[in-house]
């Protein structure tokens, strides 16, 4: 599956309403490119599994957890295929820039439904910006790591990646629909 198709499925989505069937078939075909039962670990650290929580929680993360969970996806993570396709529901971090370089951990999914989900939280309508980032990993050596089917919220699929790499926009598209309004916006994903 392209960035092409994903995109197009996007916004099928965006005009049509969510479609599980429709993110289900994302899914499948991302799960394809990363072979993602063959990477899902057997056990899911401490500080990954907190990490998680707390963004739930709404518990600010202290820089001793970003470290640790920084550490954790560093031995127990793995590295991402060239060519990985994932998604991240959010807003981007200015609206002047072209690249940041990320200073924690990020949040990531291979469905699409979920990304449309954390893109709808009030903290980005808030910040005046609602994105689907489709991010593109196009250099060898970013780490991440997958949740595996037994933590709390599996259904969301969700790969976390590694701190210090670089994101950059590589198309940034405005898109109103009577359904919604956001940016669909192709990044890509390297180190610094």
């Amino acid at each position: 599956m392209s960035v092409k198709d994903v995109t197009k499925e996007i916004l099928y989505m965006s005009v049509n309403g969510l479609s599980t069937t429709v993110g289900d078939g994302i899914s499948d075909e991302l799960k394809k490119i990363l072979n993602y039962d063959s990477i899902l670990p057997k056990h899911t650290p401490s500080a990954c599994l907190d990490y998680k929580n707390r963004y739930f929680e709404g518990t600010e993360t202290a820089p001793i957890i970003i470290e640790a969970v920084s550490k954790a996806i560093d031995s127990a993570g793995v590295v991402l295929p060239i060519g990985t396709l994932l998604l991240h529901g959010g807003s981007w971090w200015g609206k002047d820039l072209k690249s940041v370089v990320t200073n924690r951990p990020l949040s990531t999914t291979i469905d699409p439904c979920v990304a449309f989900y954390f893109m709808t939280a009030k903290k980005n309508e808030e910040r005046g910006r609602r994105d689907i980032m489709v991010m593109n990993v196009n250099e060898c050596g970013i780490k991440a790591f997958p949740y595996n089917r037994r933590v709390r919220r599996s259904n969301e699929q969700e790969i976390l990646l590694q701190s210090d790499i670089k994101l950059s926009i590589a198309k940034d598209s405005f898109i109103k629909t009577d359904l919604m309004e956001f940016h669909l916006t192709l990044i890509d994903v390297s180190l610094p």
